[in-house]
């Protein structure tokens, strides 16, 4: 039941758009960075009671467990070795749970949890995974903008409910369309040390969570046309200026 994952990798990182790569040196004086390097040792324990898998030639598939998903992964930054900048370490906890729950439909839920250790640049902190397409993703924050959330300690979860023909099923033009109703959730919320400004200033586009987690909420139909999924998007919180609370997004998939 378990899984062991072991990994290297090295990354270089330049900056682009908006993004700055700057330190104040030993005079109090601004030096720009044309690029950052790291190497990265990651190690990962998945643990799944009576997870099955297909193998395939090149890629295996999983079948599904009634058990959730337990995993905990480290990644540690090593100084030094090709050229990295950084020494830091990674520890993140998740859990993730997918039930059937009869004619209620069914349920996808999970909680993650983690903290980087040491002092790094900001891009290798924990990066909230924000989305700005109008692509569906189900594993990121639809309505969050790339970099708008940086955090050196965080937890978050996520719950999305697919209530399969409950509802529509009792609509008669819907019902003979096969559509299905899905319904969502995210949230996360952070806090971030000053103490990595000291290598890499963080940029002002970021934001601070401040006593107010991030949160969004979806509602959406899926199984339009066998593989199409529409969802509204609604950002709950963190609602400044310029920034529209609701959004729509589209994906397509297979749903067996």
């Amino acid at each position: 039941d378990f899984v062991i994952f072991g990994g290297f990798e090295w990354k270089e990182y330049t900056p682009l758009g908006l993004a700055t790569y700057e330190r104040k040196n030993e005079y109090g004086v601004l030096d720009t960075l044309r690029h950052i390097q790291s190497s990265e040792l990651t190690l990962r324990f998945r643990w799944c009671k009576d997870e099955e898998f297909i193998s395939g030639n090149f890629d295996r598939t999983t079948l599904p467990s009634k058990f959730p998903i337990l995993s905990i992964q480290g990644i540690f930054g090593i100084k030094g070795v090709f050229g990295s900048d950084y020494n830091y370490q990674k520890i993140e906890f998740a859990m993730e749970h997918s039930r059937n729950i009869g004619v209620l439909g069914r349920l996808r839920y999970g909680v993650n949890a983690g903290v980087v250790l040491g002092t790094v640049a900001y891009p290798f902190l924990k990066v909230h995974e924000g989305s700005q397409s109008y692509w569906l993703y189900t594993n990121s924050f639809n309505r969050m903008s790339y970099f708008e959330f940086i955090s050196d300690r965080y937890v978050g979860g996520f719950l999305e409910h697919h209530w399969q023909g409950l509802l529509f099923d009792r609509i008669p033009l819907i019902k003979k369309l096969k559509w299905r109703l899905v319904t969502g959730g995210r949230i996360t919320y952070g806090a971030i040390s000053p103490r990595h400004s000291e290598v890499m200033i963080i940029p002002s586009f970021t934001k601070q969570f401040g006593q107010i987690p991030y949160a969004e909420a979806s509602v959406g139909i899926e199984n339009i046309f066998k593989l199409g999924r529409v969802d509204l998007v609604w950002r709950i919180t963190h609602l400044e200026k310029g920034i529209l609370p609701l959004g729509i997004r589209a994906r397509w998939s297979f749903i067996f």
